[in-house]
């Protein structure tokens, strides 16, 4: 599928009063000058105490709900390598992976996303059977990268070919030796 295409709604998003094709967006400009600035904002307000964790967590729901149904109606290349992509063990904040996943299949690539708090054993399991090229796995917490660094010593104990291991952290977790 062509991401500069109109005739799939999904990957244009119509401005408001937008009248000609020129007036709409792709979803990757929303995602990140958008979405991703709501969803700080949104954050902000909650840790200020001026945001219930309810309406949080609807909002968040609004945003996974519709990337969820882009990345599920965008055709997933089906040959080439595998990119495993998904959220540290006990992770529950997707968004961030889920975008990078939807960024990444728009452009061709086959990608697996294996969503919210992915487990070691069975992500182990399937890195052995499937063979990706890349996991990447997304931490939002300094807990959660600690995590994901268990999950890099362990495919460093695969046997060869192992996949390239990414960490996506988001800014604010900052990483020590």
């Amino acid at each position: 599928m062509d991401p500069q295409s109109t005739s799939n709604l999904d990957t244009r998003i119509s401005l408001p009063n937008a009248s000609t094709p020129k007036e709409h967006v792709q979803v990757e400009e929303v995602c990140l000058h958008l979405l991703q600035a709501t969803l700080f904002h949104i954050g902000m307000l909650w840790a200020e105490k001026r945001l219930s964790v309810a309406v949080e967590h609807f909002a968040t729901n609004i945003i996974r709900t519709r990337l969820t149904h882009i990345f599920d109606t965008t055709p997933n290349k089906q040959e080439g390598v595998i990119i495993f992509i998904g959220c540290a063990p006990q992770e529950p904040h997707e968004i961030g992976a889920l975008m990078l996943a939807l960024f990444w299949r728009r452009i061709g690539l086959n990608i697996v996303y294996l969503g919210q708090m992915v487990e070691i054993h069975s992500l182990l399991q399937e890195v052995v059977q499937r063979r990706p090229w890349v996991v990447c796995l997304s931490a939002m917490t300094r807990p959660r990268v600690k995590d994901v660094a268990r999950v890099a010593r362990e495919i460093a104990k695969l046997d060869l070919p192992r996949p390239i291991f990414s960490l996506a952290v988001v800014p604010s977790v900052k990483i020590q030796n």
